[in-house]
């Protein structure tokens, strides 16, 4: 069942038709050519495998039940909901001087800005939580 769902998948990573070997006279050639189409079947098949488990078709959301708000969700209730992963990476920012905070993450997602209205200006690397200014 999972090959052929890869196959079917492996469809739309195919680059063309594959090349007919039964015309090609020299042996060298059709070796060659067959060899090409045993490697772009094996791409478009790992490229299919790749998207199945790197890309989920379902990305992760909180919904709110009813006349519930979003914003009305506690940090701690989320992380009782979540896997145990996502729970491992929460933590507790306590900047009670200076805030409100606007939070922002850098394009590659590595570091994590923090400014405050009062003029408290942060990044952060976000791997490891380490103060870079």
């Amino acid at each position: 069942k999972l090959k052929r769902e890869l196959n079917k998948r492996a469809k739309k990573f195919m680059k063309g038709d594959t090349v007919n070997t039964k015309n090609v006279k020299d042996k060298k050639t059709k070796a060659h050519v067959k060899y090409a189409n045993e490697l772009a079947d094996k791409a478009a098949t790992d490229a299919a495998l790749h998207e199945k488990w790197l890309l989920p078709s379902t990305p992760g959301a909180i919904e709110a039940e009813g006349d519930e708000r979003t914003w009305r969700f506690k940090q701690d209730a989320i992380m009782n909901a979540v896997d145990i992963n996502a729970a491992r990476k929460a933590f507790d920012l306590s900047l009670p001087t200076l805030g409100p905070y606007y939070v922002d993450f850098t394009p590659n997602g590595r570091d994590v800005l923090i400014g405050g209205r009062k003029g408290h200006v942060a990044m952060i690397r976000w791997s490891d939580y380490k103060l870079i200014t």
